[in-house]
């Protein structure tokens, strides 16, 4: 059993596509745009909206039932977007402030 796993990891790792890296253009689609997680945080920010934006599901749900930990943890988060220190659901920074190239 414990060599029949081992070929199977072996021949996933042999099959897996290698990482290829692009430019930071082509991933732009990617990256989530800070000027629409500040509006977002500051019209719709005590329900998380900004938070359901970047991907973070779990806190965002939070803050709706907390109501934004009652309006301080969203501007905490609003702060923080504005400075350029909040980051998505994979830990990436929101730095990129429009869409424009």
């Amino acid at each position: 059993m414990v060599l029949l796993l081992d070929g199977l990891v072996r021949a996933y790792r042999l099959a897996a596509p290698a990482r290829v890296s692009f430019s930071a253009s082509r991933w732009l689609w990617l990256q989530f745009f800070r000027l629409v997680a500040l509006l977002l945080a500051w019209f719709l920010g005590v329900f998380g909206a900004h938070r359901f934006y970047v991907g973070k599901t779990g806190t965002a749900v939070a803050m709706i039932f907390t109501i934004g930990g009652l309006g301080v943890w969203a501007l905490i988060d609003f702060i923080m977007i504005a400075a350029g220190s909040f980051t998505d659901i994979d830990g990436r920074p929101i730095t990129v402030w429009d869409t424009a190239n």
